[in-house]
C-alpha cells in the first residue's frame, strides 16, 4: 500500500509494482457520503476510489512526490 518497505522493494526490483490509496481523499468521500445520508440521501452501497499503481518507472517520483524515504 505505498510502503517504504514496499517501495523499496519495488526499487530493488523485488517487486513488480506496489499500489497506494490517498487517505485525504478516502476520508473526504466517507464524510460527504455520512452527511449526504444523514440527510435523508440515497447513497450507493459501493464506491470507487483510485489508487495508484507504483512501479520501477514510477517509484522514484511518487517517493518524491509523497515525501517517503
Amino acid at each position: 500500500d505505498g510502503t517504504s518497505v514496499g517501495l523499496q522493494a519495488v526499487k530493488n526490483g523485488e517487486m513488480e509494482a506496489t499500489y497506494a490509496n490517498n487517505p485525504y481523499l478516502i476520508g473526504q468521500v466517507s464524510v460527504d457520503l455520512a452527511l449526504r445520508k444523514a440527510c435523508g440521501q440515497d447513497i450507493n452501497r459501493t464506491v470507487e476510489m483510485p489508487i495508484t499503481e507504483i512501479t520501477i518507472d514510477t517509484v522514484d517520483a511518487y517517493m518524491e512526490e509523497t515525501a517517503v524515504e
